[in-house]
């Protein structure tokens, strides 16, 4: 199942049911929302000071430490790759990984901790459910 699940909203109790019931797992919009409202979340997940960082210290770029914080976490990546540069940075970060050590994982972890939980998707689609069940984190 797809699901927004960056830093800033991990999302770790459906992550676990997910694995309890054998459920796979795609993060959706795994770098941020490509626009709209996005747009301004994107640039705060891939210019946020923790992924920057991050980034420094394992010699990654930082859209890169977001898809292999996703993968490490064994949560399916598929962002969206609009030329072959690209594609192949999307595809170093699946071989780089595993260069994010234990302490660079949480860090990324604890970035939900740092503030309100952020959702980058509009949840507009959400509106069959009622008002007071969505949770609005923007």
């Amino acid at each position: 199942t797809q699901v927004e699940r960056p830093p800033l909203l991990p999302q770790w109790e459906l992550l676990d049911y997910c694995a309890a019931e054998g459920v796979a797992v795609q993060a959706h919009t795994p770098l941020g929302a490509p626009g709209g409202m996005g747009k301004a979340h994107r640039s705060r997940l891939l210019d946020h000071p923790t992924v920057a960082r991050v980034a420094s210290e394992a010699a990654m770029a930082p859209a890169q430490v977001l898809l292999g914080w996703s993968l490490r976490h064994g949560v399916a990546v598929a962002p969206k790759c609009s030329s072959a540069p690209h594609a192949a940075d999307c595809l170093a970060a699946a071989r780089r990984a595993s260069d994010l050590t234990p302490a660079h994982m949480r860090a990324l972890d604890e970035m939900s901790g740092q503030g309100r939980p952020l959702r980058v998707v509009n949840p507009s689609f959400m509106r069959c459910i009622p008002e007071s069940r969505q949770a609005h984190h923007f």
